[in-house]
């Protein structure tokens, strides 16, 4: 895996950068360079330093910046302070678990319906005929997401 140098520059270099105005990278056929950079950003990196920036490096910047992302994200929005009394933390982690687990449940249950619907088909035609009757499962909302785990704080007895 070799990093491109716009995801050195986004995840390790300048992260609270705007990547889509600060600088844009392209290749004109000898392989990848900047060819515009803000100068607000400060010095533009030279060839020797996005080298010197391994792929784990890129990695672990983006884990970072996900976990961090996740984070707030799953506490800015919930307003756990009046649901919860007694062992806050630990009602919070099990109201998450046991909505994970229904999540898993649900795919789980559409898995088994299309695995069934392979089984029992001996056509082509049968097959797309039992595969369309088997509901979409729908995506989910951060709204719809933070109701769940409210809710299952709400039934997780102190």
């Amino acid at each position: 895996m070799s990093t491109n140098i716009a995801s050195k520059l986004r995840h390790v270099l300048f992260p609270s950068a705007d990547h889509e105005r600060d600088w844009i990278v392209g290749d004109s056929g000898a392989g990848e360079q900047i060819i515009f950079w803000n100068i607000a950003l400060g010095t533009q990196p030279t060839e020797v330093s996005l080298d010197a920036i391994t792929d784990q490096q890129v990695v672990n910047a983006m884990a970072l910046r996900f976990a961090q992302a996740a984070k707030a994200a799953a506490t800015s929005s919930i307003d756990i302070g009046s649901a919860i009394t007694g062992d806050k933390m630990e009602r919070i982690v099990r109201a998450l678990v046991l909505m994970i687990l229904d999540e898993f449940n649900a795919h789980a249950i559409k898995t088994n319906a299309i695995l069934t619907a392979i089984d029992n088909a001996s056509t082509l035609a049968q097959l797309k005929t039992a595969v369309l009757a088997i509901p979409d499962y729908p995506q989910r909302t951060a709204a719809q997401l933070v109701t769940a785990i409210k809710t299952q704080i709400a039934a997780t007895p102190e």
